[in-house]
């Protein structure tokens, strides 16, 4: 089968990391790539979900609105009440118990 290069440029971390995981599934570099397009040749996409990550940009308490102000601290009252926000004494309490730290 003849075969072409393809060259790219990617952070060296990601590459030492991609191929850490890839030897120990037993695939080269190159397979995973080949493997890759195929699958986008017979998926006609890009064969994997893409999504925006749960990234949320700083807010500048400034720049909001007295409406967007109160909506963000009604947000922030809820987020606490339901549990998916700790307090910094609890967030060391857990890193004491788990990491040692």
């Amino acid at each position: 089968m003849k075969t072409t290069n393809i060259s790219f440029k990617i952070e060296p971390h990601i590459k030492e990391q991609a191929e850490e995981i890839l030897n120990q599934i037993g695939m080269s570099m190159s397979g995973a790539f080949g493997l890759f397009m195929r699958q986008l040749i017979i998926q006609r996409k890009i064969p994997f979900e893409l999504k925006a990550s749960d990234y949320e940009p700083p807010i500048f308490l400034d720049k909001l609105s007295k409406e967007e102000f109160d909506a963000l601290m009604e947000k922030s009252l809820k987020d606490i009440e339901e549990g998916r926000v700790i307090s910094s004494e609890e967030l060391n309490k857990r890193l004491k118990r788990d990491l040692g730290i």
